[in-house]
């Protein structure tokens, strides 16, 4: 039988991986997808439109259903195995998924939040460990770090880059929160064999997942961070400035010295699974003029992720006896352009 699995969030990163995982619909899995802004255009276009660069020429994707929200997809009596949500962690994600979590599922085994930032995963953790839960079966935690480029062309179309990667692991919560159980290890192997050899997905398992999201701080907090303070600089124009690009540099050794604090250890290709610095610098350079989506969801007036991306990296560095003084002015001048913005807002209301 095949199995079912639930994308929440239809933007550019959820809809590509959700055709990956479910191809023409005659394999073994079975992907259906939450689509909230654009419910009403994915189901009017018939699905949507992926243009893979370098993968031939673009195709169309029917997921198997299409969903409004969360709530409808649990009502719908799909046994879904595996939920994979996509959506900016700009929001609860218990909340979010409290329709999932509410009644007994049987067949779900995991949940896996591809999202950026740290401390995505504590509020979803609080809720699977609270006793009042009552799922017959131990729902995992998969946290995932995605390496990607690619965004939404209109509502339904995805450009995406050749290369994807993603690098996840287990986060352990409840009793057992010093270590995974037996439990999650198998849920774990069965998400990756999907990922793996249905989705011929590029993915790497890891042991210390946080190691995995400080090491993707050192883009997202260092070009991310400076695009978006500089007024929303694409990523070519601050490789090609020698001026920006000490200071990129200068933000990755705050980011590198926080996470050593914090982890008690040095960042480590081999033990985190990412690029390091250097190498994220060559992986820019052949992006061209590539804007962060935390610059594009400033431009669309979208809330941002400002706490998980900048605010979370500060506050645990700090915390930790780390220096993170140029950070924290880059954070301090984003958080005056939201307050400011926000002003200009109601004063119009």
């Amino acid at each position: 039988m095949p199995v079912h699995l639930l994308v929440v969030g239809g933007g550019a990163c959820g809809a590509f991986h959700a055709a990956a995982l479910h191809g023409d619909g005659t394999g073994p899995a079975r992907v259906s997808v939450v689509c909230r802004s654009n419910y009403a255009a994915v189901v009017a276009a018939g699905g949507f439109t992926i243009d893979h660069r370098d993968h031939g020429p673009p195709r169309l994707f029917r997921p198997h259903a299409v969903f409004p929200d969360v709530a409808a997809a649990a009502a719908s009596g799909l046994p879904f195995a595996h939920v994979l949500v996509f959506t900016k962690a700009t929001v609860d994600t218990a909340a979010l998924l409290e329709p999932l979590l509410v009644s007994p599922h049987a067949a779900l085994r995991s949940i896996s939040l591809w999202q950026n930032g740290l401390g995505i995963e504590d509020s979803l953790a609080r809720r699977l460990a609270d006793a009042g839960l009552a799922q017959p079966t131990r729902v995992s935690i998969v946290s995932v770090v995605m390496y990607v480029g690619m965004s939404l062309d209109g509502p339904t179309t995805v450009r995406a880059a050749p290369v994807q990667r993603a690098v996840l692991g287990l986060y352990p919560y409840g009793d057992s929160s010093a270590a995974v159980t037996a439990a999650d290890e198998a849920n774990l192997a069965a998400l990756v064999s999907i990922l793996h050899d249905v989705g011929k997905l590029d993915i790497r398992t890891v042991s210390q997942v946080q190691g995995a999201r400080w090491q993707k701080c050192l883009w997202n907090a260092t070009f991310g961070l400076l695009g978006l303070a500089a007024g929303g600089v694409d990523s070519q124009a601050l490789v090609e400035d020698p001026s920006a690009m000490a200071v990129v540099r200068r933000l990755a050794a705050e980011v590198s010295g926080a996470a050593e604090r914090v982890l008690g250890r040095p960042l480590s290709t081999e033990t985190d699974g990412g690029p390091d610095f250097e190498a994220l610098v060559g992986i820019t350079q052949g992006l061209g003029p590539y804007r962060a989506s935390i610059i594009l969801d400033w431009d669309a007036g979208r809330d941002m992720e400002t706490e998980v991306l900048f605010g979370e990296v500060i506050r645990r560095g700090r915390a930790h006896g780390a220096h993170v003084d140029i950070l924290e002015a880059l954070y301090v001048s984003v958080k005056l352009m939201e307050a400011r913005r926000a002003q200009l807002k109601s004063t119009k209301s």
